[in-house]
């Protein structure tokens, strides 16, 4: 089961926009959608992944993010995550920010910045993203191997996903037909071991505009059909 994402900086709202230049001209309306790869229930302590940067297209009130995350299926507000998020309501909203964010059984908490992601226009480069609960039920939340903040969860993850999410039909799928976005070494923590994960047996898509391909292999790699190139300008 996909863990459900709450942002409570963006409200359900209706705002009908048209785009200039390339960008198909649709609705911004709220509607949070995924594609990448999400196991079913298995006993895991964490996530990572390394992941192409990328400067996605996103709408006046939308937000496109990748990451790795940990999650319990039978509640969705807990949830642990690391990526990289561009979305038109933090700073000038051209940036991309990589980001953390979480849920308790009570309590979800918004993203959190970590930092400017200085290379999103730079396609090709990547980075490492990690999330994991050690022996103390502390969860940590890496990017290249370096934490970057630490919280105490008061769940146990049985399910890990690693996506690209939308939350709009205008908001450009993760990724363009010649610029995919890379998602490679995908493994979970069992034990202390990092496991390899397979993306064929693990596809996971709700996106209408969303493509991809899933190998027997743990890479994957997605795309949104209605772009040739990354867009990097803002909505």
């Amino acid at each position: 089961m996909l863990a459900k994402k709450h942002w409570g900086i963006i409200g359900l709202f209706s705002l009908v926009l048209s785009f200039m230049g390339s960008t198909p001209a649709l609705a911004c309306t709220y509607a949070d959608h995924h594609i990448g790869m999400a196991t079913t229930t298995i006993s895991t302590q964490g996530a990572q992944a390394v992941v192409y940067n990328y400067a996605p297209y996103v709408c006046s009130q939308g937000g496109v993010s990748a990451w790795s995350m940990i999650a319990n299926s039978n509640n969705y507000d807990e949830f642990a995550q690391v990526g990289w998020l561009r979305g038109t309501y933090w700073g000038s909203g051209c940036d991309v920010y990589f980001f953390y964010e979480y849920g308790q059984s009570n309590a979800v908490y918004n993203p959190a910045i970590i930092s400017v992601d200085s290379a999103a226009t730079n396609y090709g480069t990547s980075n490492k993203f990690t999330v994991y609960t050690n022996g103390n039920n502390v969860t940590q939340f890496l990017i290249n191997n370096v934490n970057k903040a630490s919280v105490s969860l008061n769940w146990s993850a049985n399910h890990a996903e690693w996506l690209g999410e939308t939350h709009s039909p205008s908001d450009q799928v993760v990724g363009a037909s010649e610029q995919p976005v890379y998602f490679k070494s995908v493994q979970h923590l069992y034990n202390g071991t990092w496991y390899n994960d397979m993306a064929n047996l693990n596809k996971w898509n709700t996106t209408q505009y969303g493509a991809g391909y899933w190998p027997q292999s743990n890479y994957f790699y997605i795309y949104d059909v209605r772009y040739t190139t990354g867009e990097t300008y803002c909505a």
